[in-house]
C-alpha cells in the first residue's frame, strides 16, 4: 500500500496526483464509488448538468455554465483536460480553483484513498473527479456543469446521481 502522507505544497500535491499516471486510464466504476463512499456521498448534496460526446463538450460546458451563472446560480464547472493550469478543471462561477483550495481538496481525497484501492490504484482522472466534488460540496454550488471524460458510460463523472439535464454532443464514429 502506497502511504499517503500529509502534503504541504501545491507542488508536492501535483507531484502525488501526478504519479498516479503511471497507472493509466482504467474504466469502472467501483474505485471511485468507494472514494465518494469513503467521503460521505457528497456528490449526493449536488445537482448536475452532465455533458456528454466526442466534439463539443467544452464549449457546451462553458455556455452553459455562463448562462446559469447570468442567471444568478452558483455554478460548478469541472472540465478535463485543463489548457494551461490545473487548477482550470475545477472552477466556480469562473474563478478557476486556487492553489490553497486545490489543496484543501486534495488533503481530503488523498487521505481516504490508501483505503480504498489498496489493490486496484485510483487514476489521475478519479482524484480530479473526487476533488471537484469534494471542492462543489464544500462551496454549496447551486449546480454543476459536469463533464464527461473519456470513459463514456464508464467513466469517473457517472459516479453522479441522475443529473437535472443530460447533453450530448456530436458522437465521432469512432465510439
Amino acid at each position: 500500500m502506497q502511504t499517503r502522507e500529509r502534503r504541504t505544497t501545491y507542488a508536492e500535491a501535483l507531484d502525488c496526483v501526478f504519479s498516479l499516471s503511471k497507472f493509466g486510464s482504467k474504466l469502472g466504476l467501483e474505485r471511485i464509488r468507494r472514494i465518494m463512499a469513503s467521503l460521505g456521498n457528497p456528490e449526493r448534496q449536488l445537482r448536475f448538468v452532465h455533458v456528454a460526446g466526442t466534439k463539443g463538450k467544452g464549449s457546451v460546458c462553458a455556455f452553459t455554465a455562463r448562462m446559469l451563472e447570468e442567471a444568478g446560480y452558483t455554478v460548478g464547472l469541472y472540465i478535463s483536460p485543463s489548457l494551461v493550469d490545473v487548477g482550470e478543471r475545477i472552477s466556480v462561477n469562473g474563478t478557476m480553483l486556487s492553489p490553497k483550495d486545490f489543496l484543501d481538496a486534495f488533503e481530503v481525497v488523498w487521505n481516504i484513498i490508501g483505503t480504498v484501492s489498496e489493490d486496484d490504484p485510483v487514476t489521475v482522472f478519479e482524484v480530479f473527479t473526487a476533488m471537484a466534488i469534494v471542492h462543489f460540496a464544500r462551496r454549496k454550488v447551486d449546480i454543476v456543469v459536469w463533464e464527461v471524460g473519456l470513459g463514456g458510460l464508464y467513466d469517473a463523472t457517472n459516479v453522479i446521481p441522475v443529473p437535472e439535464v443530460a447533453v450530448i454532443t456530436n458522437i465521432g464514429l469512432e465510439h
